[in-house]
């Protein structure tokens, strides 16, 4: 069809101008209808953490719901933790060995959302108690609360999330009875990127029974001593290098010490998935 009117250069080429906009605005719009790859299958295979001693090295076994992850340090290679999860029906039961020797045994229990509710690990060895978990959620399935009882020490974190349901701050608290004055209280404030999104922990291979985890890959805690005016004494930073799938293959953690920044340690981890 003829144009009803001639155009000139100028005319023409902000026609094409705009015609080509069009046509690069239907094709970002038709990218984000694809449906976005399926991580529910995604599972952590190995965590590999990088020393010039020897690389600390976790590798992790699948069957079923069942999972088994044998550990490796780098300074003692011939000696292996190795960490069975058996899926019951009331939760999973956990053991522990080290070498051919079991050391640790207990239990995780599920509540009516499929989340964990209590929690405890005996030590065999010495037949007492590790630890004594328990566990609360709201009614959207994030979790609120945790209290952990390690006989000498209780910590108690108070789970707070921001609008984009990562989570906004932990209040901290440490409990010393034997000592109180060892106790400590943190407000941990967390920051995020916002272009790096949370598909698979890093850290927890039964993240999936905590509640509903974080949006995005955490970027920053800073540390705020609710027992000194406040006052910030500690950060954790995150770096991260991704796949094209956006699973982290390499992630950096850096600890420092408030105030001066002062590093006092640095974590370098490199992953591998099953997909």
């Amino acid at each position: 069809m003829d144009l009803p009117l001639k155009l000139n250069n100028k005319k023409m080429k902000k026609l094409q101008l705009l015609i080509l906009g069009s046509v690069f605005a239907m094709a970002i719009s038709c990218k984000k209808e694809n449906p976005s790859k399926d991580y529910s299958n995604v599972k952590l295979k190995t965590a590999i953490t990088l020393h010039t001693a020897g690389n600390d090295t976790i590798k992790y076994f699948y069957n079923g719901d069942d999972i088994k992850a044998v550990s490796n340090n780098g300074s003692s290679p011939n000696y292996f933790y190795t960490t069975n999860y058996t899926k019951t029906v009331s939760g999973f039961n956990i053991g522990t060995i080290y070498g051919t020797t079991p050391t640790h045994e207990g239990f995780y229990t599920l509540n009516a959302q499929g989340y964990a509710d209590t929690a405890r690990l005996t030590n065999i060895i010495t037949s007492s108690f590790n630890n004594r978990d328990k566990y609360y959620y709201d009614a959207t399935g994030y979790l609120t609360r945790s209290i952990t009882n390690y006989n000498t020490y209780i910590n108690n974190i108070k789970f707070n999330y921001n609008s984009d349901k990562n989570y906004s701050y932990w209040i901290y608290d440490v409990t010393r009875p034997l000592n109180p004055s060892l106790s400590t209280k943190d407000s941990v404030v967390f920051e995020y990127y916002s272009d790096k999104l949370f598909h698979v922990s890093l850290s927890n291979v039964l993240y999936k029974i905590f509640g509903k985890p974080e949006k995005n890959l955490v970027k920053k805690r800073t540390y705020y001593d609710l027992n000194n005016s406040a006052n910030i004494h500690r950060t954790t930073e995150y770096e991260y290098v991704l796949d094209t799938d956006g699973l982290v293959t390499q992630s950096l953690t850096k600890y420092l010490n408030q105030p001066g920044n002062v590093l006092t340690r640095a974590d370098t981890v490199v992953y591998t998935y099953y997909k």
